[in-house]
C-alpha cells in the first residue's frame, strides 16, 4: 500500500498544481486529506460539499474531515488498485472543474 500511496500523493499533488482552491495535500500511505479554500484563503466547506456530490454521483465516495469541514479525506480499501487512483483522480479532477 505504500506504492499506492505514493502514487496517489503525486497525483494529488499534480491537481492541486492544477487547481488553486487545493492549498495542502497531507498524509501518510493511503490516508490522506486535500484541503480546499477559496480565493482569500479561507475554509470553503460549500466547495468541499459540491466536489463530494460530484464524487458521489460518479460513484465514488470520500469522507470529509478538518475543524472547518473543508478537508476531503482519502481512505481506499487496501485491495486498490492504480487503476482505480486513475478513476478518481480523473473524476476529481472533473469534480473540481465543475463542482
Amino acid at each position: 500500500s505504500k506504492k499506492l500511496g505514493d502514487i496517489l500523493y503525486k497525483k494529488l499533488n499534480e491537481l492541486k498544481d492544477k487547481y488553486p482552491i487545493i492549498s495542502e495535500v497531507r498524509g501518510k500511505g493511503l490516508m490522506l486529506g486535500m484541503e480546499l479554500r477559496d480565493e482569500n484563503n479561507e475554509p470553503n466547506p460549500l466547495k468541499t460539499d459540491a466536489v463530494l456530490e460530484q464524487l458521489k454521483d460518479d460513484g465514488i465516495i470520500l469522507g470529509k474531515n478538518g475543524l472547518h469541514r473543508n478537508v476531503l479525506a482519502f481512505q481506499p480499501p487496501l485491495v486498490i488498485e492504480e487503476s482505480d487512483i486513475d478513476f478518481l483522480i480523473d473524476r476529481l479532477d472533473y469534480a473540481l472543474a465543475n463542482a
